[in-house]
Formats: C-alpha cells, sequence, structure tokens
C-alpha cells in the first residue's frame, strides 16, 4: 500500500492542526535544557543469573571443542 501511495494517514489534515499546547495531558511536554541535562547511570544488576548462565556457556563451548577436532 505505501508503494502505491495508499496509506491511512492524512497528512494535510495534520498539517493544518496546531502543536500541542500543553492543555492535553497526553501532548503535555516539559521544555527539556539539553546542554545541561544528565543521563541517567547504568543500573546495577538485580539478579546474577547473567553472569552463570555465560560460565555455562563457555564451559559448554569449551567441552565440545575440546572433544571435536577441527
Amino acid at each position: 500500500m505505501k508503494a502505491a501511495g495508499k496509506t491511512r494517514t492524512n497528512w494535510e489534515a495534520a498539517a493544518a492542526k496546531p502543536p500541542p499546547d500543553g492543555s492535553d495531558p497526553d501532548d503535555a511536554m516539559e521544555p527539556i535544557e539539553w546542554a545541561t541535562t544528565e543521563l541517567p547511570g547504568p543500573k546495577r544488576k538485580e539478579r546474577g543469573y547473567q553472569v552463570r548462565i555465560d560460565a555455562v556457556l563457555r564451559s559448554c563451548v569449551a567441552a565440545v571443542r575440546r572433544r571435536k577436532p577441527r
């Protein structure tokens, strides 16, 4: 449909609407000072399962490589 130019979006109607003024809570946007905004740091892992499963997978790969000559 997109290649044929048959989309359901009415771009003319969308362009005619004014930008959101913040009166609708769903459209509300706070102005952001991007130059002074700090990015949040990475969160610590809550569970160590990923480290354990990685170790299990590494040992499995190592065992398969030992058994199977290339």
